[in-house]
């Protein structure tokens, strides 16, 4: 018989014999070991998870911290700060914004002249 180095300890302690009590004792023992490393190996996925939920949130804290303003204009020589107040009509949209190249910050990719703004600005 192939035996769990885990399990020899319970499968060790009683011998088959005829005994069906003895029998009976040692199947619940080992249905016990067995829910205890179910348990066990469901508490490691729930930590491993948790490790994972950690490391994720350090990330995103510190993409968080690149995506500031400063961050955005910092190197530029002559950047400058507007303030805006656009109306936007998806039917009939004056311009369209995006990403770029994984860039920070938003970057106008076409305007119309009457939006006031140019293609790349950001």
């Amino acid at each position: 018989i192939s035996v769990d180095p885990k399990r020899a300890p319970v499968v060790n302690e009683f011998t088959l014999t005829g005994n069906i009590d003895v029998r009976i004792q040692q199947a619940e023992l080992e249905y016990q070991l067995g829910r205890e490393e179910l348990n066990l190996l469901t508490l490691l996925e729930e930590s491993r998870n948790l490790q994972l939920c950690l490391e994720d949130a350090e990330q995103s804290r510190a993409r968080a911290d690149q995506a500031t303003l400063y961050n955005c204009v910092k190197g530029c020589l002559n950047a400058s700060l507007h303030a805006v107040e656009l109306d936007y009509d998806p039917k009939s949209p004056q311009f369209g914004a995006g990403p770029r190249d994984n860039t920070p910050g938003l970057y106008v990719k076409w305007a119309t002249e009457e939006s006031g703004m140019l293609k790349g600005d950001r």
